[in-house]
């Protein structure tokens, strides 16, 4: 273990202190959970400057103080050439370290231009196509004293899945295994207004977020709240509804006879299941399309009402007047493992589209707050800045185009990509006049919420 100082014999109590700063801490343990968890780990303390190296293609740690440096040991097929070390990203006190996930970080690293570069010098030498098949090593360095917890696979097994848990167990296995070996980065990679930005500044954004759980029945965000963070599901299932009126529900439900789909469940392939969004667009596309209907009836039905003279009494309105009155849920979708809401909460301040509840025993995420995401791209990396707000452009004119310009849905991403270059986002407060009757037109606007 390099040149690490090993706590063969941490007290059990000391460790379960560390395991408090680590996202896990928010599940539900019982003592005896905690006390067996706290028994599979092995603590070391490093001090500056030192590391920790491991072969083993599973381990898993915790830093339970400091910080450190992962980094990636590439041999070189020169003997002459030392062998080279690879910066991977930084850890803090509580994140995890699954070394499966770190692995993936080295494909996108400078080792892999390296070693083409030794390939092309030693051609004799071509065993290794992949970078990965040659890189077995990774070390966790110490970039100030820092203490690391390691996982006993095996004692986890026999303490949490080769037998029965005892009654007092709270905890549920199968979340706190998803826990410790997602990668957040692949979830994150898959959101469309973050699928150009570089592998390694997701791991940036991967740092501020935050996990949460919630039990069944639990109401994650409100039509019409503030959005302050988007969400990925990383386990458990959600339902997505939206306030529609009587008549706006009934014209939504004959659409769904008409096509007999059913709103989609959410996905169990990790990470990303397209089906779920699709059949949410889809169903939002819908439910607009409904509630155009019923606006159009209703103002015919004001219209034939309105009293031709003074005289003249208006007719008693119909049942669906009012969009507002006797107002009732719609489920749009079922969102399961690796789909995602609430994204553009995290760009522009919007107020929520639907209602979202928890439907499984629990459901495990992660959530990105916009004052960090906003923390990211205008502080820490504004080189980011300008793609990201390309995106978000991009993002909405892709969705005003599916949900509200049906016949502008035919235009291409390369043509929506020139206009959301172009493109600027306005927010008018009530009562701001947009353009007044005979101005010159030097622009077209687009709605997108209001």
């Amino acid at each position: 273990m390099g040149n690490a100082l090993i706590l063969k014999n941490a007290p059990r109590e000391r460790i379960k202190k560390h395991l408090l700063s680590w996202p896990g801490s928010i599940l539900d343990w019982s003592n005896e959970d905690l006390n067996d968890f706290a028994s599979c780990f092995k603590s070391y303390h490093v001090a500056a400057g030192k590391e920790i190296s491991t072969k083993d293609p599973v381990s898993f740690f915790i830093v339970a103080t400091g910080s450190v440096e992962i980094q990636a040991i590439v041999p070189t097929i020169c003997k002459k050439t030392r062998n080279i070390r690879e910066f991977l990203c930084k850890k803090d006190k509580g994140d995890m370290v699954f070394i499966p996930s770190m692995r993936k970080l080295i494909r996108v690293s400078n080792a892999k231009e390296f070693l083409d570069k030794e390939n092309k010098r030693h051609s004799a030498h071509r065993d290794h196509k992949n970078v990965l098949d040659l890189i077995d090593t990774l070390c966790i360095k110490s970039i100030n004293a820092s203490t690391i917890l390691q996982l006993d696979w095996k004692k986890f097994d026999d303490y949490f899945i080769n037998i029965e848990r005892p009654r007092s167990s709270r905890i549920d296995v199968n979340v706190l295994r998803t826990m410790m070996e997602t990668n957040l980065t692949d979830y994150l990679e898959k959101l469309p207004i973050l699928e150009n930005i570089p592998y390694s500044k997701l791991e940036t954004l991967v740092r501020m977020c935050h996990y949460n759980i919630e039990k069944e029945g639990k109401v994650i965000c409100r039509e019409g709240d503030l959005g302050k963070e988007v969400y990925v599901i990383l386990s458990g299932e959600v339902k997505v509804e939206a306030m529609a009126s009587q008549r706006t529900a009934e014209l939504l439900s004959d659409k769904d006879s008409a096509v007999s789909s059913p709103p989609a469940k959410g996905g169990n392939n990790c990470p990303y299941s397209a089906s779920s969004q699709e059949q949410l667009t889809q169903r939002r596309r819908t439910l607009l399309e409904a509630r155009n209907i019923t606006t159009r009836e209703l103002a015919k039905n004001r219209l034939s009402r309105s009293p031709t003279s003074d005289n003249e009494k208006s007719s008693p309105p119909l049942a669906f007047e009012d969009e507002n009155s006797d107002s009732i849920f719609v489920e749009l979708a079922r969102l399961g493992q690796g789909d995602y809401f609430g994204e553009m909460a995290t760009f522009i301040d919007l107020p929520r589209a639907a209602t979202v509840t928890v439907t499984s025993k629990s459901v495990l995420m992660t959530s990105l707050s916009k004052t960090d995401f906003r923390t990211l791209y205008h502080a820490i990396s504004p080189d980011l800045a300008p793609s990201i707000e390309r995106m978000v452009k991009n993002h909405m004119l892709q969705n005003i185009f599916q949900l509200k310009s049906p016949f502008l849905e035919q235009i291409g991403s390369d043509q929506i990509d020139k206009m959301a270059e172009q493109a600027t986002i306005e927010k008018l407060r009530e009562g701001h006049v947009v353009f007044n009757q005979g101005e010159n037109a030097d622009k077209f606007y687009f709605v997108y919420s209001g």
